[in-house]
């Protein structure tokens, strides 16, 4: 994998990331009755913890809530990355899942999956963790997960296209299936309509910026399943989030 994520760990594309992961995990562990196992699939699942040094992306990012005084200030995302602050810490997608599931005191069923051989050094004994594709094991996979994050590189330009490939492939699958899943995608200047994505929730947030077609300029979260029942329920919410990272939430087309 070749995206650098400590030096981005915390910006914008996190922040609606992780919000909107939250909010889904949080809603679907709230429907099961206490005490089941809720098994969590992430496909590229990164160190899990980020430290917040230097002059780095998260200060235009989830800097931007640590002391914002506004509606969602104790919403679980938010105030769990507070906490993770005061070690100077950033918590990524799955030790998000992890510490929902503890409050919960739910016991946790978390597959993770990287190919990254850094990243495969430290989580070597994480339980769960496997060096391996994590769409491969998705596709190939028959166990009926309760939430899917499909969050890959897209970089460099041919992985980026492998990485859609598998998307549409994931999409297709949970469509089928019933799955609740979520997709994170980079938005660049003059996107086209996604395509494939005609039965899935499109939340896209952008935001001001200069530069070149391959500056980021926005991000998205595609969800799928039961998961897009949550994230329609929850569109104020996003329009505050955009508002606060300096953006405002965009309408996407999903065409076939």
């Amino acid at each position: 994998m070749a995206y650098a994520h400590g030096k981005h760990a915390g910006n914008k594309g996190d922040v609606w990331k992780h919000f909107v992961l939250a909010v889904v995990a949080d809603a679907l562990m709230s429907r099961k009755s206490f005490g089941p196992s809720f098994s969590y699939v992430d496909t590229h699942c990164s160190l899990g913890t980020f430290p917040l040094v230097g002059v780095h992306e998260w200060k235009d990012g989830i800097g931007r809530f640590y002391d914002r005084d506004w509606r969602l200030a104790d919403h679980p995302y938010f105030a769990l990355e507070r906490r993770a602050c005061e070690s100077k810490n950033y918590l990524g997608s799955w030790m998000i899942v992890k510490e929902l599931l503890r409050s919960r005191g739910f016991e946790g069923n978390l597959r993770l999956f990287d190919t990254c051989e850094s990243v495969a050094e430290v989580l070597s004994k994480e339980p769960g963790f496997l060096n391996a594709n994590g769409f491969q094991a998705v596709l190939s996979d028959s166990n009926r997960a309760d939430l899917i994050l499909c969050d890959p590189p897209y970089s460099p330009e041919a992985q980026r296209k492998r990485d859609w490939r598998s998307n549409r492939d994931v999409a297709s699958k949970c469509t089928k299936d019933n799955l609740s899943a979520l997709i994170w995608y980079p938005v660049y200047r003059n996107e086209p309509p996604l395509a494939a994505f005609a039965e899935s929730v499109i939340k896209e947030v952008r935001w001001p910026c200069r530069g070149a077609n391959q500056v980021m300029c926005g991000c998205g979260m595609i969800a799928l399943g039961p998961a897009g029942q949550i994230v329609r329920a929850i569109g104020s919410d996003l329009v505050e989030v955009a508002e606060a990272l300096g953006g405002s939430v965009t309408p996407r087309l999903a065409t076939t």
